[in-house]
């Protein structure tokens, strides 16, 4: 189930990124993309997370 969740964050991250490149190429609104960057580094933290659970969980086995 874990790497499942880790795999769907790792496709949103990577749509987001797409996502915030076209708003950075279109000279969009400062506010679009300093928003649009923070939800990508809530993902980014929730991805890390999850990647050193699973770290940790190989480790103690």
């Amino acid at each position: 189930m874990v790497l499942y969740k880790i795999a769907l964050l790792s496709e949103k991250i990577s749509e987001m990124k797409n996502e915030l490149d076209k708003l950075i190429e279109n000279d969009a609104d400062k506010r679009k993309i300093l928003e649009l960057s923070q939800k990508i580094d809530v993902l980014i933290v929730e991805y890390m997370k999850l990647k050193r659970r699973i770290s940790n969980d190989f480790v103690e086995k």
